[in-house]
């Protein structure tokens, strides 16, 4: 009725009506958020799949090193020694593997461009938080490994061998 009554004079002029902002943007950002929520499922899965796949991968290397690493501790290395040898190969890898998704990231930023805003595609802070975050899950899913490495008896792996 009240509406009715303000267009009478005009029948012409549109309605206005008032509504909070956070109702009229919502429609409209919620794709967004799904966009960003969906990103970061993602992101957080694919961390937890290459931390999943670093340690089976470094367990395997520590088990077919393990003459060596018995021979290393026969003849005298530290226990510390071969848990740094063993993370020194976990972190190479990681860094050979992290500098080849940053420079494949590089390349193909112009793809996601459209969907960030106020964010450089190519953010050196971002870049650097990634290749950080994966030497650091290889890091951790390194240590395990080396830990058992230092455990090994030398007589029984070299009579095993």
């Amino acid at each position: 009725m009240l509406r009715r009554e303000i267009l009478a004079p005009d029948a012409g002029v549109p309605f206005v009506r008032i509504e909070p902002l956070g109702e009229v943007l919502d429609p409209k950002i919620r794709p967004w958020r799904l966009g960003a929520s969906l990103f970061t499922v993602f992101g957080l899965l694919a961390v937890l799949l290459a931390a999943i796949g670093v340690w089976p991968s470094m367990s395997c290397a520590v088990s077919q090193r393990r003459h060596e690493l018995a021979v290393r501790l026969a003849v005298g290395a530290s226990r510390i020694g071969l848990v740094r040898l063993v993370l020194n190969y976990g972190l190479r890898t990681a860094l050979v593997a992290s500098a080849a998704g940053l420079l494949i990231a590089a390349a193909t930023t112009h793809l996601v461009a459209d969907l960030l805003l106020q964010v450089s595609p190519r953010g050196p802070a971002v870049f650097a938080a990634v290749a950080a975050g994966i030497v650091a899950v290889a890091t951790l899913a390194s240590l395990r490994p080396a830990l058992r490495a230092c455990r090994v008896n030398p007589a029984e792996a070299l009579r095993r061998e």
